[in-house]
């Protein structure tokens, strides 16, 4: 549970800073996730790729279905 709380807030640093300085979040998380959480920098990439992938197909299926 504890590690669930930690991924969250560790998200919504991500993305405080990412919209604050107006880089990708990707450079922040990657390196994060290998540093706090000891995953190492190959799988920290895997881990951010699919999940951008799986939101943003949500998102992009979200806004197609009230067009149909």
């Amino acid at each position: 549970m504890i590690t669930v709380i930690l991924y969250v807030l560790l998200g919504i640093t991500v993305g405080t800073l990412s919209g604050l300085i107006g880089i990708g979040g990707g450079v922040i998380i990657v390196p994060a996730l290998a540093l706090f959480y000891g995953l190492h920098q190959d799988v920290s990439h895997q881990i951010r790729d699919l999940l951008w992938l799986v939101f943003g197909a949500e998102l992009g299926g979200i806004g197609v279905v009230p067009q149909v």
